[in-house]
């Protein structure tokens, strides 16, 4: 039911999660003791950070705002669901299509 992507990871194994924070001590030393289980992003040694423009909301902060907005629209589609009010079958599919829809413009 839910979306499992595999990770990527970086040349030395490490997780790579663009639109996180870059991992603090793989910064500074090129190794995470947390591995393939830490949160954060380990890009490529060597790879240049993006810098967010002044203009534009940070790339962690605006990832994390679609995840929230996706999250809460799964939740009002299972409501739907449960209530009598989608119970035809076009209205559902036509709820379904409203957001794929949005999620398919937000990447």
């Amino acid at each position: 039911m839910w979306d499992h992507p595999e990770l990527d990871n970086n040349s030395k194994g490490y997780p790579v999660r663009p639109g996180q924070l870059v991992c603090a001590l793989y910064r500074r030393t090129q190794t995470c003791k947390f591995g393939i289980l830490c949160m954060y992003d380990h890009p490529e040694p060597g790879a240049k950070e993006v810098k967010d423009q002044p203009s534009e909301l940070p790339t962690a902060l605006a990832k994390a705002a679609a995840q929230q907005h996706q999250t809460q629209l799964l939740l009002h589609l299972q409501l739907l669901q449960d209530t009598d009010v989608l119970q035809d079958p076009d209205a559902l599919m036509n709820a379904w299509v409203r957001f794929r829809m949005t999620f398919s413009l937000h990447g």
